[in-house]
């Protein structure tokens, strides 16, 4: 375990880093390992706000880039897991709980996924909650 943890596992996580959804799939992955059930891990940036701003290479003043690709991976990767998106300004942020510090199955398989989700394009958040993708409140 981490030597800055003291043997402690996490309880709250912040995810909000390189806005490229790999890295933060990466980021989730090494935080579960330190978690609880109940620990709480946030995403910020995973509600699109266009096209434009959630492209994986940033071409303007404004870029979440493409973290939203998380929480479909999450989707399909890990059921078990409950995930809620808030559709708050101006990117949203998404909350996952009921976290397994033993499971290995994105870990296992993230070199797949990555190449699965790479290339996958933008949908519009709308487009998203209609196809039951995402709860937001």
């Amino acid at each position: 375990m981490l030597t800055e943890l003291q043997g402690q596992r996490v309880d709250f996580a912040f995810i909000d880093g390189l806005h490229l959804f790999e890295q933060t799939l990466k980021d989730f992955v090494n935080l579960e390992k330190y978690s609880k059930q109940n620990t709480v891990i946030c995403f910020h940036d995973t509600f699109p706000l266009d096209e434009i701003t959630s492209r994986r290479d940033r071409t303007t003043g404004f870029w979440s880039g493409d973290v939203w690709k998380v929480t479909l991976v999450l989707r399909k990767y890990r059921p078990d897991l409950k995930i809620s998106t808030v559709a708050t300004q101006p990117t949203g942020l998404t909350i996952v709980t009921n976290l397994d510090a033993n499971s290995n199955i994105l870990s296992k398989h993230y070199d797949d996924i990555v190449r699965e989700y790479m290339n996958e394009h933008w949908i519009d958040s709308l487009e998203l909650m209609s196809v039951g993708c995402w709860r937001c409140s």
